[in-house]
């Protein structure tokens, strides 16, 4: 297998959830909730609030404008990027006034729903050149700052990224040093065997999405310290992955099943790239479009990050 290979099959799977993801959001100009992609909450009615997470799908959608490749007849198009502006617009206004968001009950301020909502905004304004929202934008950084969860090793890392976005977009160095400063934190949780902590252990499925967003951010800021530490994560995977791109989950600290990609093809990791192909192929590992409605968006993003990654 080449990684072009690999990266060709990423692409196509990223691209496959495509309609069932716009078929989640609200895409009705004149709807109140216009840009919520929590069907269960503006739709079903099933929620009386909106999760923060479901508008991560504007960084999917902005990906899927700005990249024109072959099956992709979504690039250019003006009503995806109207729908991923939108996207933006309506995680401004569910923010909670203290900046955080919320994921799984109101007024929860997750910190994991803020720190990866956060970055998918910023990237989605980055992509598209969208007039940032700068107030909601502020609130969420500041409150990124005195906020932090180190049991959970990949929501520090989505919070350094995401300060750092947002620091790229508006020129803060305040908040460049403070991703900086997250970043080393992290750094040093890192445990002697590679893994980042997970609720008091290593999990390989998190370890992967970690390995994800260490490497977007060392796009943004190179360094020794974060490619040593790259290093020892992948490391870590090397060693439980198996060839046919599973691995025991059972006995990782979460039980996760999924496996993020991009990461890797940034960083090179042809080997383990190839045993993770293999598993896609094969059926045995899970793809974007297997995960449910909360999740396969995500996965997908992460899939065609991979496919595009120069």
């Amino acid at each position: 297998m080449s990684l072009r290979e690999a990266q060709l099959y990423y692409r196509t799977q990223g691209l496959a959830i495509a309609e069932r993801v716009l078929g989640l959001g609200d895409r009705d100009p004149v709807s109140p909730t216009f840009g919520c992609f929590d069907r269960y909450y503006w739709h079903y009615k099933a929620l009386d609030f909106p999760n923060a997470r479901a508008q991560e799908i504007g960084h999917y959608l902005a990906i899927l404008y700005a990249n024109r490749f072959e099956g992709n007849r979504y690039a250019g198009e003006p009503m995806i990027l109207k729908w991923a502006e939108a996207a933006v617009r309506f995680w401004s206004q569910i923010q909670n006034r203290d900046g955080s968001f919320n994921e799984w009950w109101p007024r929860e301020r997750s910190f994991c729903a803020t720190s990866f909502s956060t970055y998918a905004a910023a990237e989605t304004v980055r992509i598209l050149d969208l007039k940032p929202p700068a107030l909601a934008f502020h609130r969420t950084a500041e409150w990124l700052c005195k906020n932090n969860n180190p049991a959970v090793g990949n929501q520090v890392a989505a919070s350094a990224l995401a300060l750092r976005a947002v620091a790229d977009l508006s020129g803060d160095e305040f908040l460049a040093r403070k991703a900086e400063e997250r970043m080393r934190g992290l750094l040093e949780l890192q445990d002697p065997e590679g893994f980042f902590p997970e609720y008091g252990g290593g999990d390989v499925g998190y370890q992967s999405l970690t390995v994800s967003l260490l490497a977007a951010y060392k796009a943004r800021v190179p360094g020794e310290a974060i490619t040593a530490a790259l290093r020892k994560a992948i490391a870590f995977l090397d060693k439980r992955l198996r060839d046919d791109g599973t691995f025991d989950y059972p006995t990782c600290s979460r039980r996760t099943q999924f496996f993020y990609p991009s990461g890797l093809v940034r960083m090179r990791e042809v080997n383990l790239l190839t045993r993770h192909w293999n598993g896609c192929r094969a059926g045995a590992v899970l793809l974007p479009s297997w995960m449910d409605d909360r999740y396969c968006f995500q996965l997908g993003t992460d899939y065609l990050i991979a496919g595009l990654e120069d």
